[in-house]
C-alpha cells in the first residue's frame, strides 16, 4: 500500500508494505531517452557523430545530382543556437576550439586526460571564451520547459545543415573536375526535443523527462513492435515434393528495400523473387550480379576429383577423401582385406600414405549419376565434350574413358536427394551471360521499362547494395551474419554479395542435407522494438526523401548561374509538414499522464 502526499509541490511516497524492495526501480526512461539522444548527437563536434540517426539519414539522402554537372553535399549539421552569452561566439565548433597557454597550439576537438594539450602532451589546454562576456559557447533556448506549457508552444530546436554546391566540369576523357564550391547553412526545420535540457560532465543532453511538449501539451511516443530484419527460413505451406516432403522458403527481410524471397518450385528448381514479383531462376540472378556461369557449381559445391591416365580412372589419396568409405576393388590386392570397408579418417590416410598407396582406382560404374561440377574438356582440342551440370550416364561414362589423360571434377554430394539442386536449376537455365541474365531479369522484374542493360545492371546494383535505398539497420545485421555465420562489419547495413551467397547455401543445406533451424515468424524472438530514435529517424528520412525529388526538378528547370546557391534547389516544408504529422497526427503519439492506453 502507497500513500501520497504533497510538500512544496513535491510528492512524497510513502510505503506501509512490510516487505522492503531489495532492488531500487531503475529509471525506465533512460532507455527513450538513451535512444532519442543518439538520434540527435547533440553535443558533438561533426567528425565524432557515429553513422545513426539523424547523422545516417541525410548520408543516406545525400549527394544529391544532376547530370554529373551539379550536385548537393551534406557537410555537417548542427541543432539548436550555440552561442555564448552575449552572442559574438557561434557554432559547435567555437565550443570546442581550444589553445595551449604553453606551446600557443589551437585546435578544435575534445579535450581528453584533464585538458591535456595535444602538441606538448601538458595539462595547459583552455577552451576558449568570448572576450567580451567571457563565457564559453554553449546551447541556447528560447523557451523554457514551463513557458512552453504555460504558452502553448513546441520544445523545439532549430535544425541548421552546412550545404556544399560543386559545379562540376568534364574534360574529354569523362573525368569529372570540380569547378566551383559554393558552402551555405540551410535551415530545415524546428525538430521537437525530447525534455528537458541538462549538462552531465561538461557536456549537453537532452529527454531526462522522456516527454515532447507540442504545441504546450506533453506528447510520448510510444515504442513499437515490428518484425526484426534480417533472413527468415520456413516450410512451404503450398508445395510439397513427389515424396509429400514440403519445401523451404527463404526471405531476406530489411528495414527500407525491396524484399527477396527464394523458393522452390515442383522441379525441385530454386527461384528468387524481387518484391513479390515474377519469380527468376536463381542461377539467373547470380550472372546478372556479375557471377561466372562456370563459377556457379563451385561456390556451392565440393570437389569431387577423379584423374584419367590412359584411359584408367583413379583418385589421389589426400584429405579430399576424408569421410568417404573405402572398397575393395579400389585397393591392391595385398591391402585390401585390411582397409576394404572402413571409412577414411586422418589416421587411416596416414597408414595409406605410408604404405605408399596414393592413388585408388576408380571402376566406371562410380561415375553413374554423378553431377558434372564444370565442364569436361577434351585436353588435347579444346572441345567441350560434357556440359557443366549434367547427369553421367553410360554414354557420357564411355566418352570419359576414350579421353588418354584428363581429370573429370564430380559434385560431391553428401546430401539425401537425387541430384544437387543448383546443378538441376543450371541445366533450366538457359541465360550463358551477364548480359543474358540481366535482359531476362528485366523482363520479369520490370517490364515495359525500355532501359539499357547498363541501366538494368546499376538499377539492381542499387536496389540492394546502396545504403540509400537498402537498409538493414544495425540489428538486421547483426542477425543476418549470426543465422548465416558470415562476419561482415556492423555498419555495413546494405546487403552484400556474400549475404545472397549465404542465404542460398543455408536453404540448399536445409533441402538437401536437413542441416539448419527453421524460424517462426510470431516469436518474440524474430521481433524487436522500435524506440523514438529508430522513428524519427524513419521520419526524417521521409521527408528528406520528398526533399531530393523536389531538388532534381529544380535542378532541371533552373540554369546553371553564377548566382544560384544551395537555398535556391531545396524547399524544407515538406520535412517540416512530416515532423509536424509525426508528433501531432499520428496515432502513435500518446498524451502523458492522460489514461488513453499506449497501443
Amino acid at each position: 500500500m502507497v500513500s501520497r502526499s504533497t510538500v512544496d509541490s513535491i510528492i512524497l511516497r510513502k510505503s506501509f508494505g512490510t516487505v522492503k524492495n531489495i532492488v531500487p526501480v531503475p529509471n525506465l526512461i533512460e532507455v527513450q531517452s538513451k535512444s532519442f539522444n543518439d538520434f540527435v548527437q547533440l553535443d558533438y563536434l561533426p567528425s565524432e557523430r557515429l553513422v545513426m540517426g539523424l547523422e545516417k539519414a541525410l548520408r543516406d539522402v545525400f549527394p544529391i545530382e544532376h547530370s554529373d554537372k551539379l550536385s548537393l553535399e551534406f557537410v555537417s549539421y548542427e541543432l539548436g543556437n550555440w552561442a555564448c552569452t552575449c552572442g559574438l561566439l557561434t557554432g559547435i565548433t567555437n565550443r570546442y576550439t581550444w589553445e595551449c597557454t604553453r606551446c600557443d597550439k589551437r585546435d578544435c576537438s575534445r579535450l581528453q586526460d584533464g585538458q591535456k594539450c595535444t602538441g606538448c602532451d601538458k595539462k595547459t589546454a583552455r577552451y576558449i571564451q568570448c572576450p567580451s562576456c567571457h563565457s564559453r559557447v554553449g546551447i541556447k533556448v528560447p523557451l523554457s520547459v514551463q513557458e512552453c506549457r504555460d504558452g502553448e508552444e513546441t520544445y523545439a530546436f532549430p535544425l541548421k545543415v552546412k550545404i556544399q554546391l560543386i559545379a562540376w566540369d568534364i574534360d574529354d576523357q569523362g573525368v569529372r573536375h570540380v569547378h566551383d564550391i559554393k558552402e551555405q547553412n540551410v535551415y530545415f526545420a524546428d525538430v521537437p526535443v525530447m525534455v528537458d535540457l541538462y549538462e552531465q560532465d561538461g557536456q549537453y543532453f537532452v529527454g531526462n523527462q522522456g516527454t515532447f511538449i507540442i504545441n504546450g501539451v506533453d506528447r510520448v511516443v510510444v515504442s513499437q513492435l515490428h518484425r526484426s530484419p534480417g533472413a527468415v527460413f520456413s516450410k512451404s505451406k503450398k508445395n510439397k515434393d513427389l515424396r509429400g516432403k514440403p519445401y523451404y522458403l527463404a526471405r531476406i527481410i530489411p528495414m527500407r528495400g525491396s524484399w527477396i524471397d527464394f523458393e522452390f518450385d515442383t522441379n525441385d528448381c530454386l527461384y528468387v523473387r524481387i518484391d513479390k514479383k515474377k519469380k527468376v531462376l536463381v542461377t539467373t540472378f547470380l550472372q546478372a550480379m556479375g557471377t561466372n556461369r562456370q563459377d556457379i557449381l563451385p561456390l556451392f559445391y565440393a570437389s569431387n576429383m577423379v584423374y584419367i591416365q590412359d584411359g584408367d580412372l583413379y583418385k589421389k589419396v589426400d584429405e579430399t577423401l576424408i569421410g568417404q568409405r573405402l572398397e575393395q576393388s579400389m585397393l591392391p590386392e595385398e591391402h585390401s582385406a585390411k582397409f576394404a570397408g572402413r571409412r577414411v579418417t586422418s589416421t587411416l590416410l596416414s597408414e595409406l600414405l605410408k604404405l605408399k598407396i596414393n592413388r585408388l582406382v576408380v571402376h566406371d560404374g562410380a561415375l553413374f549419376n554423378k553431377v558434372l561440377r564444370s565442364d569436361f574438356i577434351d585436353q588435347q582440342t579444346g572441345e567441350l565434350l560434357i556440359e557443366q551440370g549434367t547427369t553421367l550416364n553410360e554414354t557420357h561414362c564411355a566418352t570419359i574413358k576414350q579421353q588418354k589423360n584428363g581429370f573429370v571434377d564430380l559434385v560431391d554430394l553428401q546430401g539425401y536427394i537425387f541430384q544437387p539442386t543448383m546443378a538441376l536449376t543450371l541445366t533450366h537455365d538457359r541465360c550463358f551471360s551477364q548480359d543474358e541474365a540481366l535482359h531476362d531479369l528485366h523482363a520479369k522484374i520490370w517490364p515495359g521499362d525500355s532501359a539499357s542493360l547498363i541501366e538494368v545492371k546499376e538499377r539492381l546494383e542499387r536496389q540492394f547494395f546502396s545504403n540509400r535505398y537498402y537498409d538493414l539497420t544495425r540489428v538486421g545485421r547483426i542477425r543476418l551474419n549470426s543465422k548465416l555465420g558470415l562476419h561482415i562489419d556492423e555498419t555495413q547495413t546494405a546487403l552484400t554479395y556474400e549475404d545472397i551467397l549465404g542465404t542460398i547455401r543455408y536453404i540448399i543445406a536445409l533441402r538437401e542435407r536437413g542441416v539448419g533451424e527453421l524460424d517462426d515468424i510470431d516469436h518474440l524472438g524474430n521481433r524487436r522494438v522500435r524506440l523514438v530514435g529508430e522513428l524519427l529517424s524513419n521520419q526524417i528520412y521521409t521527408g528528406l526523401a520528398r526533399m531530393e525529388r523536389i531538388a532534381k526538378e529544380r535542378f532541371r528547370m533552373q540554369e546553371v548561374q553564377s548566382a544560384l546557391m544551395p537555398q535556391d534547389f531545396l524547399n524544407v516544408k515538406p520535412l517540416s509538414a512530416i515532423l509536424r504529422e509525426f508528433f501531432w497526427v499520428r496515432s502513435i503519439i500518446s498524451i502523458h499522464g492522460s489514461n488513453e492506453s499506449f497501443g
